[in-house]
């Protein structure tokens, strides 16, 4: 055999239709590890092009939009002087505080479904730990900008559901 890599293909039957699936080793198996890799679906806008996917505040709060308009608020009222704290970290090259901050946004992302946000506090906080506070200077300005657009957009949230007919 020529070469250590290999193509299997099979035939599936979905819905009457005939369809081949390529089955193929990961790339550092075939030696191209140093392609780069596909951004993942966190990098791109939900469908309907926001930042953020609030399905899990409303799977959390089982769609009462009281509750999840308290969430909302008490996010506006505290996420800002993190997102400071951040900022302030970075500026003093304080890489413990800074790690702290971006630690203690991750829930805040999570909740939000701010799949971007998240991967990049999470980079934050492995990249100063390995290579210093300097190394969070990029994402560290990314995630300000994002944090800028998600509030945003949760105002925005905030104000449909008070032109609602529901209590909030």
């Amino acid at each position: 055999m020529a070469s250590s890599w290999y193509v299997s293909v099979s035939a599936v039957q979905f819905m009457g239709m005939a369809a081949k699936i390529a089955h193929c080793p990961p790339l550092s198996d075939r030696g191209l590890q140093h392609l780069p890799r596909l951004p993942t679906l966190a990098y791109f806008r939900t469908m309907d092009g926001s930042l953020l996917d609030l399905g899990y505040l409303e799977r959390l709060y089982k769609g009462d939009r009281t509750r999840i308009a308290h969430w909302i608020r008490v996010y506006l009222e505290e996420a800002p002087g993190t997102f400071q704290q951040l900022s302030d970290s970075l500026e003093k090259g304080d890489g413990e505080r800074l790690a702290a901050a971006a630690h203690d946004l991750r829930p805040y992302a999570h909740y939000l479904g701010a799949g971007r946000m998240l991967e990049l506090l999470i980079a934050i906080g492995q990249g100063v730990r390995t290579d210093g506070p300097t190394s969070a200077a990029g994402p560290v300005k990314q995630v300000l900008a994002l944090s800028r657009a998600a509030e945003d957009e949760l105002r925005a949230v905030l104000s449909g559901y008070t032109n609602d007919t529901e209590p909030v």
